[in-house]
């Protein structure tokens, strides 16, 4: 078992076993990378515990199970994740990301356009800066989008700038 273990994970699955065995019932649960028959690595996660004091038993029983599908998706999620933030912030394009509670995350040209700083804009909601003419519009956009009715709306609005110009969008 031992030398199958990623090189990388070996002291700590060594580690964590050699503790597992002083403890008696003691459990634990970690994951690790494992050399499959094919050569290539897995990625495992093993709930291990310690029934070495149990006479029925007298082990250490452990269910193992290959996660290697869900690493790889958690990877993929990271790295999309990273490409959107880093188009987020990096847009010349004012964007604001409208949560349910009507909070805004917004990026430095919506930043600019509006005239708030960034920190500024994580107190106010969208309704706050919206030009009281456009709130109505605003309002049922986003409520259709909270019902599902659609994923998402596009169209011209206006906010209020901090120097009291309106800032069209």
């Amino acid at each position: 078992f031992a030398t199958r273990v990623h090189p990388q994970d070996a002291p700590r699955v060594a580690g964590l076993l050699a503790g597992l065995r002083e403890t008696p019932g003691a459990s634990l649960t970690t994951e690790f990378r494992y050399r499959h028959t094919d050569d290539s690595w897995r990625w495992l996660e093993a709930t291990a515990t310690n029934l070495l004091a149990e006479p029925a038993v007298g082990a250490i029983v452990a269910n193992v199970r290959d996660i290697s599908e869900r690493k790889q998706a958690e990877a993929a999620l990271a790295d999309s994740e990273g490409k959107f933030k880093y188009f987020f912030d990096n847009s010349l394009m004012g964007m604001s990301i409208t949560q349910p509670s009507g909070d805004l995350q917004v990026n430095q040209a919506f930043s600019d356009m509006v005239g708030y700083s960034r920190d500024e804009l994580s107190d106010p909601t969208f309704r706050e800066i919206t030009h009281p003419d456009d709130l109505e519009l605003s309002l049922t956009f986003f409520n259709s989008i909270l019902a599902g009715e659609r994923d998402s709306a596009r169209f011209t609005k206006r906010y209020l700038h901090t120097n009291g110009a309106l800032a069209w969008a």
